[in-house]
């Protein structure tokens, strides 16, 4: 019941937070509209990219609501009906609604390769991407960059999303996606809050979606600030068959 309690009390904070991102961004709006324009020298930009910020707020309500779901009760990801869906443009639906974050940090995110191609799956498969995207902004370095890449063949795409975060010891690796689970390299830190459930979440996900998945940390090193960065992957896997 406490776990329980926890989930909520994070997701309201979630919540409100966009929500009153929203109020401000509407707020932005008005006073651009009424002639009222300061922060930039072309309104009707101002006004373009407010909007697509207002957008992807509104559908960041969405994924939280539905994480919110799931993490009540993971089956729950089993029974959506799955519809065929455009992998590609999924992802970068949820990238793009990740905009306010990753503009914080000044990341750049690189989409390479494309793909047009239906795959069945589940309304679900949306946060799994939200997962990991969100993930590799937290944990990535200011500046850097993070990409994703699409290689599909006749019946099968790969999708690798890749970014230099604080990654988890070598001997962590096997328990990043038990409930609960958090990094000790993370944990020592006081600048990253979390609950240890996403990559749980992106597990259980995957497996109602069909997808394989893995997570690897490559020995890379580069130290900025005196903290450590790895690169760290994700690959999903989706099949036709």
């Amino acid at each position: 019941m406490e776990s329980n309690q926890k989930i909520l009390d994070d997701t309201l904070h979630e919540i409100r937070k966009i929500n009153n991102q929203i109020k401000g961004n509407i707020n932005s709006l008005k006073k651009a509209i009424d002639g009222q324009y300061i922060e930039d020298d072309n309104a009707d930009r101002f006004i373009h990219n407010t909007l697509k910020t207002i957008e992807g707020n509104a559908t960041l309500l969405s994924i939280r609501m539905n994480a919110y779901d799931i993490m009540l009760n993971p089956a729950s990801a089993s029974k959506e009906l799955d519809m065929p869906m455009v992998v590609f443009s999924k992802v970068e639906k949820v990238y793009k609604c990740l905009y306010p974050s990753r503009k914080e940090k000044n990341l750049e995110i690189i989409l390479n390769g494309k793909s047009t191609s239906e795959y069945r799956l589940r309304n679900s498969i949306e946060l799994a991407f939200f997962i990991i995207i969100e993930n590799a902004i937290k944990y990535s370095p200011d500046g850097d960059e993070i990409n994703i890449t699409f290689e599909e063949s006749v019946n099968e795409l790969k999708v690798e999303f890749h970014s230099w975060g604080i990654c988890p010891g070598d001997e962590e690796m096997t328990r990043l996606t038990e409930r609960g689970y958090r990094s000790k390299n993370i944990v020592n830190k006081d600048d990253y809050e979390g609950s240890g459930l996403g990559l749980y979440l992106l597990k259980q996900i995957c497996e109602a979606n069909n997808v394989a998945y893995i997570l690897k940390k490559k020995s890379e090193l580069k130290v900025l600030s005196g903290v450590e960065y790895h690169p760290f992957i994700v690959t999903l896997t989706f099949s036709k068959e």
